[in-house]
């Protein structure tokens, strides 16, 4: 599979997953690592800032955070939203935990 075509079945995967729930930045890595088999942190780091670039550019995703149990969408753009994930997802560093750093809402909900 090329780039391309993981970056693309990715985004359907959490597209489809967030309309059912919020879907956290880990989720995504955690795709490119269980499902795709992908070892080397800076390619799941850099595929990974590919589908978020994706789905924000098409508006697919909300992308946001919780605050006192509530999802608060940001307001941001795109790239602003991937200089957050860039500032705190450091390169080589491992995939962000469960709820670190930015969470995504289908729109459809």
């Amino acid at each position: 599979m090329t780039d391309s075509d993981l970056i693309r079945e990715t985004c359907k995967l959490i597209c489809e997953e967030a309309k059912d729930d919020y879907v956290g930045l880990w989720s995504i890595g955690w795709i490119f690592r269980e499902n795709f088999c992908e070892k080397d942190l800076f390619v799941i780091r850099k595929l990974t800032l590919e589908v978020v670039k994706e789905v924000m550019q098409k508006h697919l995703l909300f992308a946001g955070s919780f605050e006192e149990n509530n999802f608060k969408r940001w307001t941001i753009n795109t790239e602003q939203i991937l200089h957050q994930i860039e500032k705190y997802w450091l390169d080589g560093g491992d995939i962000p935990g469960m709820g670190e750093i930015i969470w995504f809402e289908s729109i459809e909900k």
